[in-house]
């Protein structure tokens, strides 16, 4: 706990920036489960905890600040709480075992580079509440193959999905028209190279039986927006 609250000013300024481990009562840090009641982790505060393989935040986090979890190279796993409300710049950067990770709900917009160089992420969802992704925020996540947009964004900015080469399936909950209108920077080519598929509908079902007089009516359901389609 007390450890979350200690303010650096820079990455340099904390010890692990050379250390590259932290030590909590005389226990190597592998495995960070930060107590209930913790609402902010400072900035820069695992910055380079390179023997990191896990961190797990209570539903009383809200706030991570400025690279708080950069360059921890082995971090695979982070549980995050949907009620967060904002992640800082740089937060995550660096984390280039990090294979999934779940956008808090809460968030509207997403920092600088708060997932870059996370070569091992594969797939992206980014929430219906999202409205803005930052400069370099997925930057050379080498191995991002699908990401999910809602139709709620309407900004990605500079170099957003640079280097992300392999990115091959788009999926936008949203209309083509939303889609050219989004205002999308340069140095996101990834996403101008790839045409988005607009929902992915599931199976149709019957909502409504033909009668003598009305025509029935069919009705799909996006499984990533639950949005509706008639038939």
């Amino acid at each position: 706990t007390a450890w979350c609250a200690v303010q650096f000013h820079s990455g340099d300024a904390n010890p692990m920036y050379y250390a590259e481990k932290l030590y909590v009562q005389d226990h190597l840090l592998v495995e960070l489960t930060i107590p209930n009641g913790v609402t902010k982790i400072q900035d820069y505060a695992f910055y380079g905890c390179e023997l990191l393989v896990e961190a797990m935040l209570p539903a009383s986090v809200k706030y991570i600040g400025t690279a708080a979890f950069y360059d921890c190279a082995n971090l695979a796993k982070v549980t995050l709480p949907a009620t967060m409300n904002y992640i800082g710049k740089d937060a995550f950067s660096g984390c280039a075992k990090l294979e999934e990770i779940t956008i808090p709900s809460g968030l509207t917009e997403l920092e600088w580079g708060v997932f870059s160089r996370c070569a091992k992420l594969e797939s992206v969802t980014i929430p219906k509440s999202m409205t803005e992704i930052g400069w370099s925020a997925f930057k050379d996540c080498a191995g991002l193959k699908t990401l999910i947009l809602h139709d709620g964004i309407t900004k990605i900015d500079t170099d957003a999905f640079a280097g992300c080469t392999e990115l091959a399936e788009v999926i936008f909950c949203g209309t083509a028209q939303q889609w050219e209108e989004m205002n999308i920077a340069v140095g996101n080519d990834a996403l101008k190279t790839e045409t988005p598929t607009y929902h992915q509908w599931g199976e149709s079902e019957v909502t409504q039986k033909e009668t003598c007089t009305e025509n029935g009516v069919r009705s799909t359901v996006c499984t990533i927006c639950e949005g509706v389609k008639i038939e």
